[in-house]
């Protein structure tokens, strides 16, 4: 029955009348508790359509892991997603969002959207909830830096993890940092930020992205340590490491039981291939991404495939207080570029600390020779192909050594003779070889220059030493011979006093007398009170 007027009249002074400003707050607990069930419902659907596992385990496994076999299937194409899980997982983003807007203080329902949406394809809107994050300031930044490196943005994810480090406790912080885990064993010690900057998979993109991945990967683990799992399995150590490691699965699949019909099967996680090893291995820092069974793996998004076994010389010289780097390359014998156009930057890179200075240029066939300077300092000389269209890329690289005392030598530069002998270093680069394979039926030009020997007397000996690539590593031993025939011996006086301290020099070398095999150049320069210098080139000598 409606109550009439004069009723209600007579009730005001007992009715409460909130303030216009203050909004009723949703039941916090039970909005969580949902987000929480829709979640694991979400994988438990996952599960149940799951395609069968069409692989092949090995035995033994690659790595093993506690409770996990890891093996690395190269060029194993990823399986199919059910559409009953991609239409779960709308479902389940369209409730987190909600819960979301409701408790943006939460950072386990903003982690599970952020983390969800990321796996959707959609990094771009992981990136907006990821601002509105209205959590712990460390968290939010980390799920920032987390999806900004699953959109590319690699230097924006470098900056918010930054910031989302620093805000965090020190112990948390330095957990975070610790690269242990995925450090070759025999790698030298060295400051993270060192191997970090080593790996970093290109110098000409902004970012490193090795290192985003790597603190994405402890976003990740944070965000599974307290969810439910495709795999069914508890949370543990070994879980933690093994996607530390080789990073989280995209794809999953169902290897079904071999032996007992009670047996349900293991869940097999499928990372994002291919994927590299890029941190450096061994005393030399040697960096090979491509090597068997690196320690860790990294697929990055934006590429394809990555090798760094085309045909390449890399050269430093002196100019002034300068490192000047030649790169000559041809990648035309490479399946992966074929007679494709190219873009080439030629980086030299300082420290972690300092932008690169590179050269780009473009190419209408893979082949070419590309030159750049900087302030010379030791660090490192990265020559970076792209295929024009297909994210596919090539690497070479060496590291710039301290500036030696004097005398000192250049890098030996390989050239195809022409009609005249190169007087200059630009004279020499026009036919710089990227093949070092050389025919010992052909001779082949060498270039080098002798720097700081102003009005001395400089020996040069050059010798075409047998073995491995690294055979004679110890600086001081004797230079070999091949066969009976003693090294070619040069000597001529250095420049007058007062005169640029840079002596070039250019000759012909006749390899007819050589068998196949793998070699050495070596030229070795000394001055009249002994101090000497010695350049290397390994090469190969075929028929």
């Amino acid at each position: 029955m409606p109550m009439s007027f004069l009723a209600a009249v007579a009730l005001l002074p007992y009715l409460q009348v909130l303030p216009p400003t203050e909004e009723v707050r949703p039941d916090s607990a039970r909005t969580r508790r949902a987000a929480e069930e829709a979640q694991a419902g979400f994988e438990r659907e996952r599960r149940r359509y799951l395609p069968i596992y069409r692989g092949g385990r090995p035995s033994p496994c690659d790595e093993r892991i506690g409770r996990f076999c890891y093996w690395y299937e190269s060029g194993a194409p990823l399986p199919e997603e059910s559409p009953h899980a991609v239409r779960g997982r709308e479902r389940l983003l369209r409730l987190l969002e909600e819960a979301q807007a409701d408790l943006p203080g939460d950072g386990w329902i903003t982690g599970q959207l952020v983390r969800y949406l990321v796996e959707h394809g959609r990094a771009d809107t992981a990136v907006a909830w990821a601002r509105a994050c209205g959590a712990d300031q460390g968290w939010c930044g980390a799920l920032l830096g987390f999806s900004l490196h699953a959109a590319g943005r690699f230097d924006e994810s470098g900056r918010a993890f930054d910031l989302a480090l620093s805000r965090m406790p020190a112990a948390e912080a330095n957990a975070w940092r610790d690269l242990e885990q995925v450090l070759e064993e025999d790698a030298p010690p060295a400051r993270a930020d060192s191997l970090l900057w080593l790996g970093d998979p290109l110098f000409s993109r902004p970012g490193n992205d090795l290192r985003t991945e790597l603190l994405a990967r402890r976003v990740m683990i944070r965000l599974l340590t307290d969810a439910e799992r495709t795999d069914r399995l508890s949370w543990g150590s070994d879980a933690s490491e093994m996607l530390y490691r080789y990073g989280w699965p995209v794809r999953w699949s169902l290897d079904l039981p071999r032996t007992s019909a009670l047996d349900q099967g293991s869940v097999v996680g499928h990372e994002r291939q291919p994927a590299y090893g890029f941190f450096p291995a061994g005393r030399r820092m040697l960096w090979d991404p491509a090597r068997p069974r690196p320690r860790a793996r990294y697929s990055p998004s934006y590429v394809k495939a990555f090798t760094t076994q085309g045909e390449h010389q890399l050269a430093l010289f002196r100019r002034g207080d300068s490192a000047l780097a030649v790169a000559a390359f041809d990648l035309r014998r490479d399946t992966l570029f074929g007679e494709a156009a190219v873009r080439t930057a030629l980086a030299l890179v300082r420290d972690p600390a300092t932008d690169p200075i590179f050269v780009a240029t473009e190419h209408p066939i893979p082949r070419g020779v590309v030159m750049t300077s900087a302030p010379w300092h030791p660090g490192v000389v990265s020559l970076e192909i792209e295929h024009g269209t297909k994210e596919r890329f090539a690497v070479a690289r060496a590291l710039v050594p301290p500036r030696d005392s004097e005398p000192a030598l250049s890098d030996l530069l390989v050239f195809d003779p022409g009609p005249s002998t190169p007087g200059t270093l630009d004279e020499a680069a026009l036919s710089a070889r990227s093949d070092l394979r050389l025919s010992r039926r052909r001779p082949i030009g060498l270039y080098w220059e002798v720097y700081d020997a102003s009005g001395d007397t400089i020996r040069v000996s050059i010798a075409v030493v047998p073995g491995r690539p690294g055979f004679l590593s110890r600086m001081g031993r004797s230079l070999g011979v091949v066969g009976k025939q003693p090294p070619v011996r040069l000597e001529w006086a250095g420049p007058a006093k007062g005169e640029p301290a840079v002596h070039g020099r250019a000759i012909e070398l006749d390899l007819s007398r050589l068998g196949t095999g793998r070699y050495e150049i070596v030229v070795e320069a000394r001055d009249r009170s002994g101090r000497r210098a010695t350049a290397r080139r390994p090469v190969v000598i075929v028929n």
